[in-house]
């Protein structure tokens, strides 16, 4: 019956544990979110270019169709693909480079193998702006990007293209790019990292100079630029989702701005990501996840509090922070009149401590003088008795004296009497 028991108390208590991890799971992991299961993306390992990123609307021009672009999605020689405003699309070429075109560009894929099947990726930007890492290219490999009538040939580096009505921008992060004209009526030159070529529309200036702080901060987008090994036995590729509300909250992959709306992309199986959806208004919301399973979250962004309650709120902090000030001044003050207090007391002891000493002091130079004042007035008494003894002496010795003159006087007289 023990036994029982006891293993009735053991159930009861694991299926309250499991009830309290799964409220903290759920509460933690749907809070302001809701979960979709994608399906995979399958990847045959022999693609010569896909789709490894996408947000907002991509489309891809092929012959005479026009196809809505997907995560995972097969690219051609001949392909034209159009990214439209607060879109982005991410590329992959092989396994040797790959590209992150930017809103409002529009692209061609002009080549990606030879017949031989070695890598001779062409491109060329007919407007916008595309971001390049490229991996140290093999003997026989080769990546050029049109833009005008100049060609970037590449062997290994990151950089970005950006082509509008004014000119081309060539701006290099690291490695080195060798710039010539398709003519090749134009010596070509190399640039190299950290600087920035500009060349004029329709001219043969080329103005090279140091990357520009602003330049700096679009080229920290390559943060996010992976190339995936197309070993598909060793290397598992999860997509990962997100989708907002509102749709226009712009989503930051690991500090990366990287969509608005919606954002799509594969990632190695057990990598760790960290999604941050923001929008003015609203309050951020943070999501932590690994990549184990292809999964899609809609996150719900909770509007900011309204004006009047922040100001009340502000109001309160300001209050709390003011109370708070005044108690710790108060507290300093206090503190400072301890001490000083502390210090005159330990003053005051010490004098006291002297005063003693010195009052002990004085005491035994009291009796002492004490002690010599009642001899000085025995010897006052005994003086005293000795000039009075005297001074009956004396007394006694002048009234003698007085009648010896007056018996002498008497005799004289007698003397004198007789002779007559």
């Amino acid at each position: 019956m023990k036994q029982i028991i006891r293993t009735a108390i053991i159930f009861l208590i694991g299926l309250i544990t499991a009830s309290i991890a799964a409220y903290f799971y759920f509460s933690f992991t749907t809070d302001g979110k809701d979960i979709r299961q994608l399906d995979p993306v399958s990847l045959s390992g022999k693609e010569e270019a896909f789709i490894t990123a996408i947000s907002g609307e991509v489309y891809i021009l092929r012959d005479e169709s026009i196809i809505s672009a997907e995560i995972g999605e097969a690219l051609y020689a001949g392909d034209i693909i159009k990214v439209v405003d607060d879109s982005f699309c991410q590329v992959q070429f092989s396994d040797i480079a790959a590209a992150k075109i930017r809103s409002n560009t529009v692209i061609k894929i002009k080549n990606i193998f030879n017949l031989d099947k070695t890598p001779d990726i062409k491109t060329e930007i007919l407007t916008g702006s595309m971001l390049y890492r490229v991996n140290k290219l093999s003997e026989g490999e080769k990546l050029e990007v049109k833009s005008a009538d100049r060609i970037f040939s590449v062997r290994g580096t990151t950089f970005l293209v950006d082509r509008n009505s004014d000119g081309t921008y060539l701006i290099v992060d690291e490695g080195l790019i060798a710039v010539s004209k398709e003519d090749e009526t134009v010596e070509s030159r190399s640039t190299a990292g950290g600087e920035e070529l500009y060349i004029a529309t329709g001219s043969e200036t080329e103005t090279l100079s140091e990357i520009s702080a602003s330049n700096k901060r679009i080229m920290e987008e390559t943060g996010n630029i992976n190339i995936f090994s197309l070993d598909t036995q060793n290397t598992a590729l999860i997509q990962t989702a997100l989708v907002t509300v509102p749709s226009d909250a712009q989503i930051y992959v690991n500090g990366i701005l990287s969509g608005k709306g919606s954002y799509s992309g594969l990632f190695p199986k057990e990598e760790e990501l960290t999604f941050l959806v923001r929008k003015r208004g609203y309050e951020d919301k943070v999501l932590s996840v690994k990549a184990i399973t292809d999964l899609e979250y809609t996150i719900y962004l909770d509007p900011e509090e309204t004006t009047e309650n922040s100001l009340n709120r502000e109001r309160i902090k300001n209050t709390e922070e003011n109370n708070l000030d005044r108690l710790r001044r108060e507290l300093e003050s206090r503190t400072e009149r301890l001490e000083e207090v502390e210090r005159l007391i330990r003053e005051l002891k010490e004098k006291n401590s002297q005063l003693e000493s010195d009052s002990s002091s004085w005491e035994n130079r009291i009796r002492k003088m004490t002690s010599q004042i009642q001899e000085l007035e025995q010897v006052k008494t005994d003086l005293t008795s000795e000039i009075d003894e005297l001074s009956r002496k004396l007394g006694e010795s002048t009234s003698r004296e007085d009648k010896l003159r007056e018996l002498i006087k008497q005799i004289q007289d007698l003397s004198v009497s007789d002779d007559e």
